[in-house]
């Protein structure tokens, strides 16, 4: 939440298209990074990592854009609604991987005679032969190559049409000069309250963003499958995302 907080204080000064372009080359070489086709699995598993910790980075630009597009470019009336579906499209994005991954990349292992047991990934890994284990990287990349495609298209776009601000702004607020930044963070630094709300945030987003990360791990001791496990994944996250725009309106 600190991280958003500094970031949509960026976002304001330096603009939404420096800021959009900006989300836009981090996951490009994100994606770039994880899309590297070796044949050494443990430097590429270091390259998943560092494209991983690409992604992060532009993780809190992401959700701080959402606001400030809002403020930019719609009324006052429109405001809380456009918040919400800005702040939560993201999220589309995680519900879409709970079901690409597992369609695209198939399970590790049979689940058909597990049902109702617990499912050892790390020992059917171990179970499987070289060529399962060639064929599950080459899908693997294949996912890799989608992300990245999807991630150059996107600069792209961006690149080629992404409007600084609108011609004419929709609210007196929308052309208000923005808070220093220094001035800013210092009162920032000091607010118990924001402490507060940082430390109930970190808590929860963080719990529940390293469990769902791998829900069908969780899952699997329940005996139900990658695919299963998306699916509950993606309606857990299209129901949250109706839910918030349902309550902004």
């Amino acid at each position: 939440m600190l991280s958003t907080s500094n970031h949509m204080v960026i976002c304001s000064l330096a603009g939404l298209r420096a800021c959009a372009l900006l989300l836009a080359v981090v996951d490009f070489i994100a994606a770039g990074l994880q899309a590297i086709p070796l044949s050494n699995l443990k430097i590429q598993t270091w390259l998943a990592h560092l494209g991983a910790i690409f992604n992060g980075i532009g993780g809190p630009v992401a959700m701080a854009l959402g606001p400030l597009i809002s403020a930019v470019w719609f009324p006052p009336h429109q405001r809380t609604t456009s918040t919400a579906i800005a702040s939560l499209a993201p999220y589309v994005g995680t519900g879409l991987a709970f079901i690409i991954g597992p369609l695209l990349v198939p399970d590790v292992g049979n689940h058909s005679s597990t049902i109702g047991k617990s499912i050892d990934y790390i020992k059917l890994r171990n179970n499987m032969s070289h060529k399962q284990l060639m064929y599950l990287k080459e899908q693997v990349m294949h996912l890799m190559y989608i992300e990245f495609a999807a991630a150059a298209l996107i600069l792209l776009i961006i690149m080629a049409y992404f409007p600084k601000k609108p011609k004419l702004p929709p609210s007196v607020t929308a052309k208000v000069e923005r808070l220093d930044f220094k001035y800013g963070f210092k009162r920032l630094m000091f607010n118990k309250q924001f402490w507060l709300l940082l430390f109930i945030n970190g808590v929860t987003l963080g719990v529940y963003s390293g469990w769902v990360s791998i829900l069908d791990l969780n899952l699997s001791q329940f005996g139900i499958g990658e695919k299963t496990a998306g699916w509950l994944g993606f309606g857990a996250s299209m129901t949250g995302i109706a839910a918030g725009i349902f309550l902004s309106m």
